[in-house]
């Protein structure tokens, strides 16, 4: 259950541009956009200087940069910056972006302290962390300015299961009684106890609402 950035990153190389389709393809991706957007909406405005982590494509990009007065957009998988970079080119709102980085949000050390008045995170790049979740949380924690906010979110384990039913007996026949057993009750896929397809490695840890609510337990204060 360690943490390995290559497992993600070609994760996301591979995926392309699908990603950039993730929340359009249906109604309850549509749902998820507008959801986060009204979060988005409630903490960031033109005063601010915005963080993105975890951007992939630019599906939340290219609002952010409507919103935010200052943006930066980073990623872990370059292939995905690059995408971003293009659609942002062709939304119109590239000249409203200051940067785009190549970024782990594992390790932010590379920047400094007090740098931002929002970080965002959401969309599940945390849920990637695994062994170093509560380390990441800190590190993002870290290069918010006093009084900042950080908009984070993770993949969900109840949300995922309801989505995914129809496919659980595929999944127990191929993997076997055990490893859903592990699924549903850690929500961590991980190469081992939960193999998965290993033409695309997707190691991670989908939350229970209790299981984040502890991982944000007395966090320092910005």
């Amino acid at each position: 259950m360690t943490y390995d950035p290559e497992i993600p990153r070609q994760f996301y190389d591979n995926l392309g541009d699908r990603e950039w389709h993730r929340l359009t393809k249906d109604r309850l991706g549509e749902l998820l956009f507008h959801v986060h957007m009204d979060v988005l909406r409630l903490h960031i405005g033109p005063e601010h200087s915005v963080l993105e982590l975890g951007a992939g494509a630019g599906i939340f990009t290219k609002e952010l940069a409507l919103l935010a007065g200052r943006l930066v957009v980073s990623d872990l998988s370059q292939v995905q910056l690059d995408l971003n970079r293009q659609h942002m080119i062709g939304a119109g709102c590239f000249d409203r972006i200051s940067s785009f980085e190549n970024l782990d949000i594992g390790d932010l050390s590379e920047l400094d302290a007090g740098t931002f008045d929002r970080v965002v995170c959401i969309g599940g790049p945390l849920s990637y962390l695994l062994d170093r979740e509560r380390t990441a949380l800190e590190g993002l924690i870290r290069i918010l300015r006093p009084g900042g906010r950080l908009v984070v979110g993770v993949m969900s384990l109840l949300s995922t299961v309801i989505r995914y039913m129809r496919g659980l007996k595929n999944e127990k026949e191929s993997y076997g009684i055990d490893a859903i057993r592990w699924l549903l009750e850690t929500g961590i896929q991980d190469g081992s106890n939960y193999p998965g397809p290993q033409h695309a490695k997707h190691h991670v840890h989908m939350m229970r609402s209790d299981e984040l609510d502890a991982l944000c337990d007395d966090l320092p204060d910005r």
